[in-house]
């Protein structure tokens, strides 16, 4: 019997069910759900971070910056009443100005102008001051968990867990002080930026702090008696034009530098964490079983003592030279075929 087959259009033979384009392998899936979920930053993690960076580190490296940037220029200023200067005051402001000095002798005796030695010489040590601040910053840094902690149960921000506090890189004394140096790599070309070009003529330094500070500045002592009259009581005579200009100036290059710090200073917290540990210890030896082990056994130990007629009763076989050397060239056997 002939069994009758009909071809069928090529059409009708794809599958009902489309499938996806593409189709993740098992080991991506797998990693995709072994990688841990950065947890999300809390209330009291930004705030710390707002108090220690752009209130402790800014405001405090903005104070001794001006001032020590101040005296490193006119000394300490003298009493608005006329009187002596005290001798304490002399000395301190006379050590500042001494250490300005020298560094602009230095530059200058290498070919600098007085206005770019006077430049760089006061952000050098605007950086070099501001460091002082640093062992604040740490101090704060060691109890950033606690503080944050303490701020999110007071706004109710506080997660169910402390993922998120303990997903914060741990800050060492290294990684503030490395961050706050790594910084200078930011300052010091945007310093020479800003002294090497210029728009409409002018050099970007003069025309951001220098000329609007002094211009200020003598505003102030002219049509600000009061501000200016309180300021000597408590300071001396200040001369305002540079004492403006130096506060215009430290404004933005402090902020530079304490984005630097945060950014930086977590970075190589960070890295410190995550380094791989070098260690020249080898692994320990792995100590052998000192429990007796059983001897080897030879084929012979194995089947025992034989008697006699068993050793005679074993089969021997002789094979001499001529054997020998007839088995090794002997012609390979053929084997027949039949159908």
């Amino acid at each position: 019997m002939r069994q009758e087959t009909t071809d069928k259009p090529a059409e009708n033979l794809q599958p009902d069910v489309a499938l996806p384009k593409s189709v993740p392998l098992a080991g991506e899936n797998a990693l995709a759900a072994a990688a841990p979920k950065k947890p999300k930053r809390t209330a009291g993690l930004w705030l710390v971070d707002a108090i220690i960076y752009p209130f402790t580190n800014y405001l405090g490296v903005f104070f001794i910056s001006v001032g020590a940037t101040y005296l490193t220029e006119h000394g300490w200023p003298k009493p608005a009443s006329g009187k002596e200067l005290g001798s304490w005051r002399k000395k301190i402001g006379d050590l500042f100005q001494s250490r300005g000095k020298k560094v602009d002798a230095f530059l200058e005796g290498r070919g600098w102008s007085h206005k770019n030695a006077s430049m760089a010489r006061m952000v050098f040590f605007s950086f070099f001051d501001g460091t002082f601040i640093a062992p604040f910053v740490k101090l704060l840094e060691d109890r950033r968990e606690k503080i944050a902690k303490a701020i999110d149960t007071t706004l109710g921000t506080r997660p169910n867990d402390d993922a998120a506090y303990e997903a914060e890189p741990k800050q060492s004394w290294r990684s503030v002080l490395e961050g706050r140096f790594l910084s200078s790599l930011i300052v010091v070309p945007t310093a020479v930026f800003l002294s090497k070009n210029e728009i409409g003529g002018k050099i970007l330094n003069d025309k951001l702090f220098n000329t609007p500070g002094e211009i200020r500045g003598a505003q102030i002592e002219k049509t600000m008696p009061k501000l200016k009259a309180g300021i000597e009581r408590v300071f001396g005579k200040v001369h305002f034009p540079y004492f403006v200009k130096t506060v215009y100036f430290e404004a933005f290059y402090t902020g530079v530098t304490t984005a630097g710090l945060y950014l930086l200073s977590r970075v190589m917290a960070r890295v410190h964490t995550h380094k791989p540990k070098q260690s020249g210890q080898e692994a320990p030896p792995v100590l052998a079983d000192s429990s007796p082990q059983p001897a080897a056994t030879t084929q012979e130990e194995a089947r025992g003592p034989q008697t006699g007629d068993e050793r005679s009763a074993a089969p021997r076989h002789h094979v001499t030279q001529a054997s020998h050397h007839e088995r090794l060239f002997a012609p390979a056997a053929t084997a027949e075929l039949t159908a």
